[in-house]
């Protein structure tokens, strides 16, 4: 398991190493990634190839570029995550940067704990923080990444007013909690 819970004396913590997709994948490398492809499939047609070929080569080189390169910068930018949780408060650091709120200010939590797709989303006010963690490890299989809230967790967020909502999809399991 990649990101587990442990107590820390007074409440339970989760820990894990994710990163941010949204700042790996940035406006910039969105940009580079289109004129690479623009200026491939130019220097295609120049060189006498078909518009179809043209295309399907920017296309290719393009995503390449976007996949390889966000891949890399995703990677580098992995770092430790502690969300720390108490019967009143719930405690967010992310690298440098902490946030404590108390649990009734918390508005939604969302766990995705299996695969590729695994995350953690936490909304508490103004502040919204998305980690990814199964872009990571790429693989094939469904593998548990994320373990479920233990039951004292999972007590004090219900005891917020917060509701627990479980789906699977695709063998994903993810868990909801909303206020």
């Amino acid at each position: 398991m990649r990101a587990h819970w442990a107590s820390n004396g007074e409440g339970m913590e989760l820990r894990f190493t994710a990163a941010s997709t949204r700042e790996a994948l940035s406006p910039g490398l969105l940009l580079a990634s289109t004129a690479l492809a623009a200026g491939s499939a130019v220097i295609a047609l120049l060189g006498g190839l078909a518009l179809t070929g043209a295309v399907l080569i920017g296309v290719l080189l393009g995503g390449l570029c976007l996949v390889f390169v966000g891949y890399l910068r995703l990677s580098a930018q992995a770092r430790e995550v502690k969300i720390a949780v108490t019967p009143e408060v719930l405690s967010v650091r992310d690298g440098n940067r902490q946030r404590t709120v108390p649990l009734t200010g918390v508005s939604r939590i969302q766990i995705v704990h299996d695969g590729a797709p695994a995350r953690v989303a936490v909304r508490a006010g103004e502040d919204r923080f998305n980690w990814s963690i199964g872009h990571l490890h790429r693989h094939n299989t469904v593998e548990r990444f994320v373990s479920e809230a233990p039951d004292e967790v999972d007590g004090w967020l219900r005891a917020s007013g917060m509701r627990r909502t479980e789906t699977v999809k695709r063998g994903v399991l993810s868990t909801d909690y909303r206020r």
